[in-house]
């Protein structure tokens, strides 16, 4: 699985940023909530206003980005992955820049974006694995 996960990425990093990209992330999302017209138009705002520079807002935010995303992520799900490229590239980006940053100024810790509550014998399995693939 970290495997399949470091080569896709690998391979999503290197494709070229396209309008067609970006047209497949919205048809996509469209398709997964043609029935709320709620969503639907929180899809057209990200369609008209998103910036590259804000890829972690609008996955930090809860909205419909990170639901398809995470599913897609959760499920392996490589064509759904592949559709989801141009939004992928920008957050990649971002958090890498983020690190950058923070590895740069020597902070000694890192700023983490979305956190999630965890079950105490989940977190005894990490610290059991310091050191180790998780």
């Amino acid at each position: 699985s970290f495997m399949w996960s470091h080569l896709m990425m690998e391979v999503l990093v290197r494709l070229p940023q396209t309008s067609d990209a970006k047209a497949d992330l919205i048809a996509e999302c469209r398709s997964n909530y043609k029935d709320n017209q709620i969503i639907l138009d929180s899809i057209d705002d990200f369609e008209k206003n998103y910036q590259s520079d804000k890829a972690i807002e609008w996955y930090t935010k809860n909205t419909f980005v990170f639901q398809l995303f995470n599913r897609a992520f959760r499920q392996q799900d490589f064509g759904k992955i592949f559709k989801y490229r141009y939004f992928l590239l920008d957050l990649y980006k971002g958090i890498h820049s983020l690190y950058t940053l923070q590895y740069q100024s020597k902070q000694g810790h890192l700023t983490v974006h979305r956190g999630q509550t965890m079950f105490k014998h989940e977190l005894m399995k990490l610290k059991q694995s310091v050191g180790q693939l998780i």
